[in-house]
């Protein structure tokens, strides 16, 4: 058994920070991890570890049970001792309510995520995660025209809209031929051979194939609605 309950002790003040869980071996080495890096999330912690060094903290387990008994015993551990006496913010096992960042800490969080914009598709997929909605593959493929024109607009070099004719007609339209080879199972190496027109190649799964543009494949799209 692997999983039990904790506690990494300051052999200077005989403080301790107390938690649980169930890989104990990969927990201690990930604690070491982010206290070197100076990234821990328990912040009484790392300041005594910067302050201390090491040397002067020990990891020790302090019992081992059963997964779904890990929180019960955790919050045994952490009720035996005061507040003064552990690095733990929260002292309700499991929970992380009403712990407050540093004003820095929120600076900080600010700053990674400043600029960052989550993409229309991935709002779409934790929408439907959530609701367990499925679009169609019309929806699936206008979607992906929308995120595609974003990405085109800042020159993405691996976006390449392609469109499938017969008899010189434009039949349907992809967002790739990465897209076209899912569905219609046609090499995807073969309708870019024949979009370049690479080694003579005119045709691939019996049709013609070239590549277009945004505004192209948005004009094809409303012209079908």
């Amino acid at each position: 058994m692997n999983s039990g309950i904790y506690q990494i002790t300051n052999i200077v003040n005989n403080k301790r920070y107390i938690g649980s869980s169930k890989e104990l071996g990969r927990r201690e080495k990930l604690h070491y991890l982010m206290l070197n890096k100076n990234i821990h999330k328990c912040v009484k912690l790392q300041r005594a570890y910067n302050k201390h060094g090491k040397e002067k903290f020990k990891f020790q387990i302090l019992l081992y049970c059963g997964n779904k008994d890990l929180l019960f015993f955790e919050q045994r551990a952490m009720d035996a001792f005061n507040k003064k006496e552990l690095y733990n913010i929260c002292l309700k096992a499991g929970n992380t309510l009403g712990i407050k960042h540093s004003k820095k800490a929120n600076k900080e969080k600010s700053i990674r995520q400043m600029g960052h914009v989550t993409s229309l598709i991935t709002r779409e997929k934790i929408k439907n995660t959530l609701t367990g909605k499925k679009h169609t593959e019309e929806r699936r493929k206008n979607l992906s025209i929308a995120h595609m024109g974003k990405m085109i607009g800042l020159k993405h070099p691996r976006i390449k809209p392609v469109v499938q004719l017969s008899n010189n007609k434009i039949i349907n339209y992809w967002i790739s031929a990465s897209d076209a080879f899912k569905e219609l199972k046609i090499q995807r190496i073969n309708i870019i051979k024949c979009c370049n027109k690479e080694y003579g190649r005119k045709s691939a799964g019996g049709y013609n194939w070239r590549f277009a543009t945004i505004e192209e494949i948005k004009k094809i799209k409303e012209e079908k609605i």
